[in-house]
């Protein structure tokens, strides 16, 4: 049985955003399209509380290809709802536009949804992060066409700085 927002409250699903807290780096691979080669590039990540632990605030820096990029999630809780949010800003994907998301815990993964328009289409756009053996972070991201099917976007897999 999959464990999700539903089960959680409010303040239990900010406490589970804890364990993203620290600095990570490693590869993230990008498709433009979905069956078309990959583009490889590198992340450098920081999670740190913000507002005294309010929201949990990730700030990164990266490359595609050849392209270096920078970024900014900021993850919370709407208490009303017992739904987590996370509101993204990044000089490669988003540009000038904050994608505002919404979402829920799945089991051990974090998983949030924004939208965002391809000419007069409405897309989606879908988040996935989840902590593997304590020290490895993978966030999915997954374009959702206006059909409704998913394809994989971006994948970065990231491990604790420091470690060794």
């Amino acid at each position: 049985m999959s464990e999700s927002n539903k089960s959680l409250p409010a303040e239990t699903i900010l406490k589970r955003m804890n364990v993203f807290l620290g600095e990570w780096e490693g590869p993230a691979e990008t498709w433009f399209e979905p069956n078309t080669p990959v583009h490889p590039g590198y992340v450098k990540s920081k999670f740190t509380p913000l507002l005294g632990g309010l929201f949990i605030q990730e700030e990164y820096t990266g490359r595609v290809g050849s392209k270096d990029h920078a970024g900014i999630r900021i993850l919370g809780v709407d208490q009303r709802l017992s739904q987590a949010t996370c509101y993204w800003m990044d000089s490669f994907h988003t540009g000038s536009t904050a994608m505002v998301c919404a979402g829920e815990w799945v089991d051990d993964r974090l998983v949030v949804l924004g939208h965002y328009y391809g000419g007069d289409e409405k897309w989606g756009w879908r988040t996935e992060f989840q902590v593997q053996e304590a020290h490895v972070l993978s966030i999915n991201q997954y374009n959702i066409f206006p059909s409704g099917e998913a394809a994989l976007a971006v994948k970065s897999t990231l491990r604790r700085s420091g470690l060794g």
